[in-house]
């Protein structure tokens, strides 16, 4: 069963990437000069929890076979990713995974977030 990715959703993530940015240049600007390492630290820490978010969230359409799946967090976090448009003209999400039912890669919608 397809579920569409609602208006919440993309609040959500929206704010979630809004939050982590600025942390980003409020640390830089506090500490990059001096504590460098501790500006890394924050972006790396930030990406995880932000990844380990959008896996546990995010399921996914093969357009192959069907199947509903999720990824782990690794890949979610190094598989490309990126916004298209379906035939009607709505914005939807995909992640280029491959199906662990066909074995088929592809760019996969996402399709519902818990």
């Amino acid at each position: 069963m397809k579920i569409e990715t609602t208006k919440e959703d993309w609040k959500k993530t929206i704010i979630y990437l809004i939050i982590y940015l600025s942390s980003i240049v409020i640390a830089a600007i506090l500490l990059l000069p001096i504590y460098w390492y501790i500006w890394v630290l924050i972006i790396v820490s930030g990406m995880i929890i932000l990844a380990f978010w959008h896996a546990q969230k995010a399921h996914y359409h093969c357009t192959n076979c069907g199947n509903e799946f999720q990824v782990s967090i690794l890949t979610d976090l190094i598989s490309p990713q990126g916004l298209g448009r379906d035939n009607s003209g709505k914005t939807y999400g995909w992640k280029y995974v491959k199906c662990p039912s066909c074995g088929k890669r592809m760019k996969a919608p996402i399709t519902q977030m818990k």
